[in-house]
C-alpha cells in the first residue's frame, strides 16, 4: 500500500507531549484540579511496536518483522485520544482530578519511522502518575489512505510459504497501561523524559497458525492466492487476535535517551496494559 507523505510522516515514532491546557480540540488539555504542580520541563511519548520473541538491538529500524510462520511488511493502528493520569487517582479510587489528554486521529505505522516534530517536548507537570489510557479507532479520510479506511488495525505480510495475509479489524478499543501500585515517575528535569507506548505483535498473533489446514485461503481477483482475516474470512483467527490484543501493550522509558526501544529496556515494564 503506497501511503501519502502525510501518512508516512507520523511514523513509528509517533512523539506525544503532555502539558498545559489549550483550546484546541487537536492539542493536549488539561482536565480538573492543579494537583501535579506546574509543567516543569518537556517528555515525550513514542509509539512503536516490538517483537517480545525477538532479539532485536533496534526496534526502530524494521522494514519488516518476522514471526513464527510469518512475516510482517506492515503494521497500522489509528490512535484517537491519549489521556494520563496522576497516582493520586488511582489511589483515592476518583475519578476527579488532573487530567492531561491529547485528542485527534493518527494512523501509526508501528514499522516505519519518523516521528512527528510538532508533537516533541510538551510539557508535562512533574510526578507521579499511574495510567496512561489510550483509544483506538477506525479511521476515516479518504483524502490520506483508501485501504486504510473503515479500519482501526491492518497488518499485511505472508506466511512462510509466500502466500499474503491481510488482516484488518474495525474495533473501537480503549486500553489502559497501568502501575496502580507505585506509579512511573516523570520527572523531566532528572529522569526520562520519553517513553514508549510499545505493542508487542508477537502477541497478536500468539497461537495464530497461518499453515493450518482450516485456514481459508481466498482469490484476490486477479487469481492469487491471499489469506484474509476480517469480519468476514477466517473469523476465529481474528477473534483469537482481538483478545491477544489485551495484553500487547506495555510502557517502557527510554533509558539510554537514544530514541529506540532497546531489548534491555523491553525488561522495565514501567505499566502494563489492558482492554478497558
Amino acid at each position: 500500500m503506497k501511503l501519502s507523505p502525510w501518512t508516512r510522516g507520523i511514523g513509528l515514532l509517533l512523539l506525544l507531549g503532555f502539558g498545559a491546557c489549550t483550546s484546541t480540540g487537536s492539542a493536549l488539555q488539561s482536565q480538573g484540579g492543579s494537583e501535579a504542580g506546574n509543567p516543569d520541563g518537556g517528555v515525550s511519548f513514542s509509539v512503536v511496536g516490538y517483537s517480545s520473541t525477538n532479539n532485536t538491538s533496534s526496534q526502530t529500524k524494521f522494514q519488516s518483522l518476522s514471526l513464527p510462520g510469518m512475516d510482517i511488511q506492515e503494521a497500522q493502528l489509528v490512535l484517537e485520544r491519549i489521556e494520563l493520569r496522576p497516582l493520586s487517582v488511582c489511589t483515592s479510587g476518583s475519578e476527579e482530578g488532573n487530567e492531561y489528554r491529547f485528542e485527534g486521529l493518527f494512523p501509526v505505522d508501528l514499522l516505519v519511522p519518523p516521528p512527528i516534530p510538532e508533537l516533541e517536548g510538551i510539557s508535562v507537570p512533574e510526578g507521579l502518575y499511574c495510567r496512561l489510557e489510550i483509544r483506538l479507532a477506525k479511521f476515516e479520510d479518504e483524502s490520506e489512505s483508501e485501504e486504510l479506511n473503515g479500519f482501526s488495525i491492518l497488518v499485511t505480510g505472508s506466511r512462510q510459504d509466500g502466500v499474503p495475509f491481510k488482516l484488518s479489524l474495525s474495533e473501537d478499543e480503549e486500553f489502559k497501561l497501568e502501575n496502580e501500585t507505585s506509579g512511573f515517575l516523570i520527572d523531566p528535569e532528572n529522569s526520562l523524559n520519553r517513553f514508549f507506548i510499545a505493542f508487542d505483535l508477537a502477541q497478536w498473533f500468539s497461537g495464530v497458525d497461518l499453515n493450518d489446514p482450516g485456514v481459508e485461503v481466498s482469490d484476490d481477483g486477479s487469481g492469487n492466492p491471499i489469506i484474509y482475516i476480517d469480519e468476514n474470512h477466517n473469523e476465529s483467527l481474528q477473534e483469537r487476535i482481538v483478545d491477544n490484543l489485551e495484553e500487547s501493550s506495555d510502557l517502557f522509558g527510554d533509558e539510554d535517551d537514544d530514541g529506540e526501544l532497546d531489548d534491555f529496556e523491553q525488561e522495565n515494564s514501567l505499566a502494563e496494559g489492558t482492554i478497558i
